[in-house]
């Protein structure tokens, strides 16, 4: 079973309806969300902005 919670007031939340019996253990595997970011993904392009919008032009 695969369920997403967010850590709120110090307790795990799921974001779905979890069907578990009283006291039972589980084990958890926490996994981050990374945000997506494109911040400095063109910084080792050597083209100007405009350069940079022709060549991209001619590939679509």
């Amino acid at each position: 079973m695969h369920i997403k919670a967010k850590f709120q007031d110090g307790y795990l939340v799921p974001l779905e309806k979890v069907k578990l019996n009283e006291g039972e253990i589980v084990e958890l595997d926490l996994v981050p969300q990374k945000k997506f970011s494109w911040k400095g993904a063109l910084k080792n392009i050597k083209l100007t902005s405009v350069g940079l919008q022709h060549k991209i032009k001619e590939k679509w």
